[in-house]
């Protein structure tokens, strides 16, 4: 069953803050595209779930945008999480917490363990 909101555009993207986390000072945050505009609301809540039950692949599709798209200096980050957004407002609707520790190499990213 389709979701009420299908008349809106969507789009899923990420929230990458760079490490090391502190309080005092303001962190370099990016937040690249994992899916384009779409009016699937529900295929989108289902790649959702894919990104989270698959790691190794979100990464492989942040390393599609990042390294195209989004110029940030290799180091550590923390990948905390997927946003759903209302493709006309720029407003998330809704969000799925991740949380991992990541380096970016300036060509991929790798999980810190």
């Amino acid at each position: 069953m389709s979701n009420p909101a299908n008349n809106w555009s969507y789009y899923l993207c990420a929230e990458i803050v760079e490490l090391p986390i502190k309080q005092s000072d303001k962190q370099m945050c990016v937040y690249p595209t994992l899916d384009e505009d779409t009016t699937d609301y529900d295929q989108l809540n289902q790649k959702i779930k894919n990104y989270s039950d698959n790691i190794p692949f979100l990464l492989r599709k942040l390393d599609e945008f990042v390294a195209d798209e989004q110029s940030i200096e290799p180091g550590n980050y923390y990948l905390s999480r997927i946003l759903f957004v209302n493709s006309s407002t720029d407003i998330h609707r809704k969000e799925h917490y991740i949380g991992i520790k990541v380096c970016w190499n300036g060509c991929n990213f790798s999980e810190l363990h």
